[in-house]
C-alpha cells in the first residue's frame, strides 16, 4: 500500500520510484556576523560576538511539493471512527513549505583568553549555534525550530515532489 502511494508498483513498473528530475526547489541560508576584542587588563581578553542565521525552508517554484498533515481530515471513512485526521498536504500560494519560517535564529558569542603565568593561557567560549536544514538536497527538510509547526506545535513530515500530470 505505502509504495503505491509514492508512485512505485502497478502494471509497467513494479518496483518504480519515480522523482520528477524538473523540479524547480530552493532554499536560502542567509547568516551575518560581528565580533569584537575586548583587551580588559594585560592578561585578559574577551571575545564578545553575536551572530544571525535565517535558514529559510524549500520551496518549489510550481507548487509541487506535498507533505503528511497530521491535523488534516483523512480521506479515509472508517465505519465508527468519523473523525480520523491525517493525509497529504500539498503546496499552494498560501503555504508553500512545510514549516514556516524561523526568525529567531540569533546566536551570542562569547570567548576569553587569561593569560595565567608567562606560558599559561586558559581559553575558554560559549555560543548558541544553529544547525542546516536537515533534508534540504533531497527537497524536504526539517526546520532548526521543528516543535513549533504551522498550526498545532507538531512535527510535519515531509514526502516527496508528485509526478507531473498527478493531482
Amino acid at each position: 500500500m505505502a509504495g503505491l502511494m509514492i508512485g512505485a508498483g502497478g502494471p509497467g513498473n513494479w518496483g518504480a520510484y519515480e522523482v520528477d528530475y524538473a523540479a524547480a526547489t530552493q532554499n536560502w541560508n542567509i547568516g551575518s556576523f560581528v565580533q569584537d576584542n575586548w583587551r580588559v587588563t594585560p592578561n585578559l581578553t574577551l571575545n564578545i560576538g553575536l551572530r544571525y542565521d535565517l535558514d529559510l525552508p524549500r520551496t518549489e517554484r510550481a507548487n509541487r511539493i506535498s507533505w503528511l498533515d497530521l491535523d488534516s481530515p483523512s480521506p479515509l471513512q472508517v465505519p465508527g471512527m468519523p473523525n480520523l485526521k491525517g493525509g497529504l498536504h500539498y503546496a499552494d500560494g498560501n503555504n508553500r513549505s512545510p514549516y514556516e519560517n524561523n526568525y529567531n535564529g540569533w546566536g551570542p558569542r562569547f570567548g576569553y583568553a587569561y593569560q595565567f603565568k608567562p606560558h599559561t593561557v586558559f581559553r575558554g567560549g560559549y555560543g548558541i549555534f544553529y544547525s542546516q536544514n536537515k533534508g534540504a538536497a533531497a527537497g524536504t527538510g526539517i526546520s532548526d525550530k521543528a516543535s513549533s509547526s504551522r498550526r498545532t506545535g507538531s512535527t510535519r513530515i515531509r514526502t516527496t515532489v508528485p509526478r507531473r500530470g498527478v493531482s
